[in-house]
């Protein structure tokens, strides 16, 4: 596929200046991509488009704990200090990097098809621009994630959002856009996208209008925005709400799922991240003892060794190592038209897609299902709930986050380190982590985060 004539779109992403770039020249045999085809290789490269996505809101959340002579043993100061929400934490450039040149892809593939004629193929040219428009709101999202404060609907217009990028021409000035406006960017990118996508995809790694939905359900789960956030899943699960049957997995297995298997909308994973080594990142005490024992989540997520910690070993691409799965999937869409559901005053519905989702989770005829116990402890079963199907899928962070806007449902973090204890009250500032120093000195028209 040629895919190495896309050198200078990867250089674009660092936000360097024209000078700079020049500096690095790309081989004058490489082709400039101008074709449908051209585009779609584009966009099949897994390694570029699939892979690579910051850890950041795994590594800093709760769901996991270090002991001390394991994090000392670590020779990365970055992630570790990510582990203690360092407040001047200099992040690795390729938290950020990696993301953007999705960015960048999906800007370029947009530019192709500018000048190309749709009607000469325009099955083709409306699919390919419904990938590329879904992978740049996917790649802004978890972008957003890592970089940005909490979305509070009162705020977002005047706190910092994420930059956004509307060209590959690297000598675009970059700058951050505020918060509420990179939200509707995203969920603007979304809608256009939609109705340009096949129901499912042929291949996982790429979009489908399923995934779109689920996204889309995501973001507006984010944005507090109930109604959207039920539909969206609605529309998500009109097209696909097929749940593994947990009774059916090996729980003896150290890799009980199957990579790109049913659940999976749309696959995605991150860089890894050393302090989620399998070997030493122990489950939290707490959210194991929360299993039920008739809960086969708690055989197939995890294994117990024989100093009785629990270990994670249930990642949804099949695979045992620091990276996370970072995808959509079917099981988060239950989850989030439940809690949508009971935000929309609709109890029923929400107790009724909850307990749809965990008959598949407890083994054969033991579940008893969840009753109507009021809105507010049913959202909070429901809260619980997600955070036990979705542990380790880079979505902890962002319920966190969100969730801290509403004193109900907020969480104080709290870390221990030997004698040393960290805290990350609601509220903190250390939410939203520095933008790599890297990016920052290279181009000074993007504002860091505030400390």
């Amino acid at each position: 596929m040629n895919l190495k004539i896309y050198v200078p779109i990867l250089m674009g992403i660092l936000f360097v200046s024209c000078s700079k770039f020049l500096d690095l020249k790309p081989d004058a045999k490489m082709r400039v991509p101008t074709s449908l085809e051209d585009a779609e290789a584009l966009l099949n490269d897994r390694a570029s488009m699939n892979s690579a996505y910051s850890p950041i809101p795994e590594a800093a959340s709760d769901n996991y704990y270090l002991e001390k002579a394991n994090f000392d043993a670590f020779t990365n100061l970055s992630e570790k200090n990510i582990y203690i929400w360092d407040a001047n934490v200099d992040i690795n450039y390729t938290n950020w990097q990696s993301s953007y040149k999705v960015v960048a892809i999906a800007n370029q593939v947009l530019d192709i098809l500018s000048g190309l004629n749709r009607s000469d193929n325009s099955t083709k040219y409306d699919l390919i621009k419904g990938q590329a428009l879904f992978f740049k709101a996917f790649a802004y999202q978890q972008i957003a994630d890592a970089f940005t404060l909490p979305y509070d609907k009162s705020t977002a217009s005047s706190q910092l959002g994420i930059v956004l990028r509307n060209s590959p021409n690297v000598d675009e000035i970059s700058y951050r856009s505020d918060l509420e406006t990179s939200y509707i960017e995203i969920k603007k990118l979304l809608l256009e996208g939609i109705d340009l996508l096949p129901a499912q995809a042929t291949v996982k790694t790429l979009p489908s209008k399923a995934a779109a939905y689920a996204l889309l359900a995501r973001v507006a789960l984010i944005m507090q925005d109930w109604p959207l956030a039920q539909s969206a899943a609605q529309e998500c699960m009109a097209i696909n709400n097929e749940l593994i049957d947990y009774n059916q997995l090996n729980s003896a297995s150290l890799t009980p799922f199957e990579l790109f298997n049913k659940e999976v909308l749309f696959h995605a994973v991150t860089a890894a991240n050393v302090t989620l080594t399998p070997s030493t990142c122990f489950v939290d005490t707490a959210l194991y003892s929360s299993y039920n024992e008739n809960d086969l989540r708690k055989v197939i997520y995890f294994s117990k060794e024989s100093s009785g910690k629990a270990v994670f070993k249930g990642k949804f691409d099949g695979a045992q190592n620091s990276f996370s799965f970072c995808g959509l999937t079917m099981d988060e869409v239950y989850l989030i038209q439940a809690e949508a559901s009971v935000r929309n005053d609709q109890l029923d519905l929400g107790l009724q897609t909850l307990n749809t989702l965990l008959r598949k989770r407890w083994i054969k005829d033991s579940y008893v299902a969840v009753k109507n116990d009021g809105p507010g402890r049913t959202m909070q079963t429901i809260l619980e709930e997600r955070r036990k199907s979705l542990i380790l899928r880079n979505t902890r962070w962002m319920d966190i986050k969100r969730l801290g806007t509403e004193k109900e449902y907020a969480v104080e973090l709290k870390r221990k380190l030997g004698d040393q204890t960290y805290i990350l009250p609601t509220g903190d500032l250390r939410f939203a982590f520095l933008i790599p120093i890297r990016v920052v000195n290279l181009t000074n028209t993007i504002q860091q985060n505030p400390r």
